[in-house]
This record gives C-alpha cells, structure tokens and sequence, in this order.
C-alpha cells in the first residue's frame, strides 16, 4: 500500500482579487509538517507560476503515452487536500478560486465536486482541509471537479471537511506586522495544532491510555475553540466549521512523542483502546454543539408555512373530492405550489380542489402527463416567470413548492432567486401521528433544507435524523435527501444503500439525489423512460461498531435489489456536481445549463432560451 497522500493548493494572487500574503507561509508550513509526517506531498502554489485546473490536473493525473495515469492517486490509506487562498459560497458547496479570478467559471474548483471525484479513486480516507471565505457573492456557472471519476469498482472513503469558516462569511489573513511575516488566521492554528501539544488538541480518550494524539475529533474541538480567538486577537471575527468523519479507530493526525511528532506509517494499524468506548465517546463529543446547530438550521417563516400547508391537507379530508383528488397543484405568488398526479389528468389539464388555500395569482406550466412516469413518479417542470425546477412528484404524496424571486441583477438577468422550499407529504391521516410531532418542534423537511443549505447542519446531526427524521422520509422523501447528503459528507455509503432498499421496500421510487450518492450505475428503463438502479446487499454492521441507541435500520443488513429512480437529475443544486461526467446524453445537456443555475438551493434554471431546452431535454429521453 502506498503512503498517505498530501496535496497543498495555494493561490495568494488572483486575477483582480487582493493579494492574500499569509497563504504562501500557509502552504510552506503544512507541507513541511506533511513531509515531516511521512507523506508523499503535491505542492501547487503561485509563488512562481499561475496555478489553473490544468496545472492541478497535470500533477494529480500526470500524461503517459497521451492518457492520464492514475497511479498517484490509487491505493491510497489517506488523502489530505489542503487549500489556501480565496473563495466564495455556493449552496452546500463551496468554490476555490485560482489564478485567472472569480469570474472564470472553468477556472472555479468546487470542492464537494473535486472531493467526491477524488473519492472514486479508492482512498480509505480523504480530508478536505479550506482556508478560504465562504462569502456569499452572486457568480455564474458552478466550479469544477479538476479530475474525471475514476472508472472502477472501489469503496468509499470517511471524509473529515474543515473549512475556515461557515457559511457566508469571511476568513481572514494578517499582514505583515513588527517583524512578524504575515499569516492566515485559520491556517496558522492548524499549524500549531498539528506541529505541538499544548493539552487543548490532545485527544482525551487516548490521554487516557498514556498517549499524546491529535485526532480527527480533537483537531475539530481545538480549531473551532481557538480560530476565534486568534480572529479576535487581530481584531477579526472569524468561526470554522469542522466536520469530523475519521471513525475510530484510524482517526489520527499526529503523535506526539518525547516532544516530536509522528504519525503511524500504517494508517490501518489500531491502537489498543476499547473501540466501543471510543464510538461512544466521539459521539458525546460530535453531539454537544447539536442543539445549537439544531436551533440556527430553523426560520421565522417556515414552520408556519408548513402548518399551513398542513392544516390545507388535513381540511381536504372532508373534501368531497377526497379519494380521487390526490394532491394538487397550486401556483401563487404567495402560497405554495401543491403537486400531484390528479392536477393534470382532468380533460381541461386542471382539477381544482376545495377547499383551497388563499392566492392572488395561477400561473403554471407542465406536460400534460409529466416526464419519466413510472408506476409511482414522474416528473414535472414547474414555471414561474423566467425559473424553470424539474420537480419529482410521488403518486402518494402531496408536494409543496415555493419560488422565491429576488430583484438584484447581474448581467443582465436575475440570478438568484429559485425554488427555496421542496418538501413532500401525505394526507393528513390519525395513523401518521409523527406529522403531529414534527410539527411541534423537531426538525422537519424544510427546515432541515435551510440546515443543509446554510451549514448549520452537518454530519455529527446524522443521529438526530435517523431517529427523528430519516423514519419519516417515506412521508416526504426531502428527510430522506438531506440524510443522504450527510451520510456522504462522511462516506457512510452503507446507510445510502439502506434508504434505497427502504425504499424499495415500501413500493416507493428513490429520489435521484439519494440513488446518485449511492455511487451505482443509473441504467435507462426504455420501457418506462426512467433511470434504475440495483443497489448491492448491505452487511449487517458489527455490534462494537454501533453507537449507543442506534436505530435497527441504520445497523441491519439489507439484500440487494433493483428499484426505479424518481427524476434524472439532481434535485439539489449540490448535486450537479456529482453528474458533471456523466455518459448518459440527458445529463450532458443538462450540464450545459449550469451556467444558468440560480443560488436556490433546489436546482432552478432561469432565461426563457434555458427553459426551452430544458424541457427539450426531458422530451428527447
């Protein structure tokens, strides 16, 4: 097996950006900590020449006899990508901006996309370590994944994400200053952290066994106490997110050892700690700052919103058009869209029901019996002025839609603005007492949406949702999508393939969102003009594996199966990247849309020219 792989991107000069000055010291300092730990190390930086997507690419996938070898990436226990240097927020994602500047949009990384590329190549770990703001600028097109899927059978990583800051808001460099060289703030803690022990970095559970260690959990907790501090020390105010995915065992960063560091040359060696008390711990650890997370991830204006949406289905059930309405569809200007197969296989295309909520405005545009119908799904391409959203309606399930419209321009056109809340549902009915529970406080769809789309959400969250929420996503599939999103943010592929067999099981099709994260092969049903997917067994997780109180469905084994996907493309803005090099001829052309993606965190094209082909698209599957 080869060693563990280091890879340190910095861009201190950006075409019309200011100059970073710390990021060069950055680079220079975690290279050198990387070397001393016994990884092999790719620096790429700008002290010399411009760094682009083709400089990266060339050093990650050299050329040999005019194709791209991938040797340097495969078999590899771990890789580190360390980036240094300017960025911006995207929904869920963020991108890294290289030499040629921010509106280069093919000289953009996205970092989920470079990430989830990077994983195909089989590491057993990668670590996506930002430094970079996260601020919220209006651009065009999305970032790039810098490299093609590696085209093989291989597993899925663990993945620690650690970026400088949350959503939004800025990371920031200090300038030179009393003989003191310059430095980023995030960087220069990470440094410190990596390279001496100073008791707040040391990994408690292993102190306890005579041990100096900076893990994956210890190195979160110590950047996201001391980042602020030393923010605020220059006068900055600056907060990480951290993302623990290193599972223990194989969770270490550094050793200390008689005052020098080290890190175990064999990454799958395990120390001898008992695992099911280190699983226990890292989860106490992983869970204190929930409720918190828990608290920023909701609204003022959505639960009332989904009240209402609530209180519309419970009082259809005295409808006289109960039992052969279904759902509904409904355009406003205020309330939501209600989506369903019975809206539009009337003779006039329209059935209204009654009750209905208050509007002031129908506006509405679909096919007349929607895209890829299967037995239990189709698709609808919902229409509001100039945004278009491919929205997934479930045959069994209402779904309620708002696009959110926004007056700011940007050459020319408006960008933002989309589709800002997706959540399905079923009829009210007494035997679905959880609606009644979600509604009074736990997280629901569109709140967990908010959640995943700001960041307040993130991974250590997985064991709220699989106990409160993933249980619900046969009731609105959107709970069932953000766990997905969560589980691959740490490379839990297994409990993907679960929600699908799940799925299955109850007779419903699988989101796309959650079929594409389950890294199978999408095959075309010709028959029924929809994507399937066979989904492999699933073993059943050891008992000194599982987490305290850990729900049945999270641990136990599920058989294979083949179950057909509701959608063909993602339904999260996110996920784009995932499809970025797909074969399939629908998402090629839908790739060459991107550039007319709004920042609504569900996908929403906008421009009349982008609708048309969009649903050229469609019709051409």
């Amino acid at each position: 097996m080869q060693k563990a792989l280091f890879i340190a991107i910095g861009v201190h000069k950006a075409q019309g950006m200011p100059v970073l000055d710390g990021v060069l010291k950055g680079i220079d300092d975690l290279t050198n900590w990387a070397q001393k730990s016994e990884y092999d190390v790719i620096k790429i930086d700008d002290a010399q020449k411009k760094v682009d997507i083709d400089r990266i690419r060339d050093c990650l996938l050299p050329l040999e006899d005019g194709e791209r070898s991938p040797t340097i990436l495969l078999d590899r226990p771990r890789v580190v990508v360390y980036f240094c240097g300017h960025g911006l927020h995207a929904p869920q994602d963020q991108y890294w901006i290289l030499s040629a500047g921010l509106n280069q949009p093919e000289e953009r990384i996205s970092a989920v996309g470079f990430r989830d590329t990077l994983a195909t190549y089989g590491p057993k770990q990668i670590a996506f370590i930002s430094d970079a703001c996260r601020s919220a600028l209006v651009v065009t097109g999305q970032g790039r994944s810098v490299i093609n899927s590696y085209e093989a059978d291989v597993g899925y990583p663990q993945k620690d994400i650690f970026f400088s800051s949350r959503d939004g808001t800025a990371s920031f460099a200090i300038p030179a200053k009393n003989n003191q060289p310059a430095y980023c703030v995030f960087s220069e803690t990470l440094y410190k952290a990596l390279k001496e022990p100073d008791g707040d970095n040391l990994d408690e559970m292993y102190l306890e066994n005579g041990r100096k260690v900076v893990t994956s959990q210890s190195l979160a907790n110590y950047l996201e106490n001391h980042v602020p501090d030393m923010a605020l020390g220059a006068g900055k105010t600056q907060a990480p997110q951290c993302d623990s995915g290193f599972r223990p065992l194989i969770n270490v960063y550094t050793e200390f050892i008689d005052g020098t560091e080290s890190v175990p040359r064999d990454l799958t060696s395990l120390p001898n700690i008992n695992q099911t008390a280190f699983i226990n711990y890292s989860t106490r650890l992983s869970q204190s700052q929930q409720p918190k997370r828990a608290h920023y991830s909701r609204s003022e204006w959505r639960a009332p919103f989904v009240e209402e949406v609530q209180n519309f289905i419970r009082s259809s059930v005295t409808s006289p058009f109960y039992g052969q309405l279904g759902p509904v569809l409904v355009v406003s200007d205020k309330w939501p869209i209600l989506l369903g197969k019975h809206a539009y296989e009337s003779s006039n295309g329209w059935m209204r029901p009654n009750p209905f909520p208050k509007i002031s405005m129908w506006q509405w545009f679909f096919e007349p019996n929607g895209f890829f119908k299967t037995d239990n799904s189709n698709v609808v391409i919902a229409n509001v002025g100039e945004l278009y959203a491919p929205i997934p309606l479930f045959n069994d399930l209402w779904c309620a839609v708002v696009f959110k419209e926004n007056s700011e321009q940007h050459d020319d056109y408006k960008t933002l603005g989309g589709v800002d809340i997706l959540a399905w549902g079923e009829q009210y009915d007494d035997r679905y007492p959880s609606n009644e529970r979600i509604l009074r406080g736990e997280l629901h769809a569109t709140e967990a949406l908010k959640g995943l789309s700001d960041g307040t959400l993130n991974s250590s969250d997985i064991k709220l949702f699989t106990q409160n929420l993933r249980i619900s996503k046969h009731a609105d599939p959107m709970l069932g999508i953000v766990s997905a999103y969560l589980y691959n943010g740490i490379g839990d592929i297994d409990n993907i393939r679960r929600m699908c067999y799940y799925y299955h099981h109850y007779n419903q099709d699988v989101p796309f969102d959650i079929a594409m994260l389950a890294g199978v092969q999408f095959k075309r049903n010709i028959k029924k003009d929809c994507f399937t997917i066979t989904v492999p067994e699933v073993r059943e997780k050891p008992e000194n594996h599982r987490v305290k109180d850990e729900p049945r469905f999270t641990w136990k084994y599920t058989p294979s199966v083949t179950v057909n996907v509701a959608g063909v493309t993602p339904i999260l803005r996110v996920g784009w990247q995932h499809i970025q090099n797909s074969k399939h001829r629908i998402h090629r052309q839908c790739w060459d849309l991107v550039d007319h993606m709004t920042e609504a965190p569900i996908s929403t094209f906008i421009g009349l020219d982008a609708g048309k082909s969009l649903i050229k698209a469609f019709k051409e599957f």
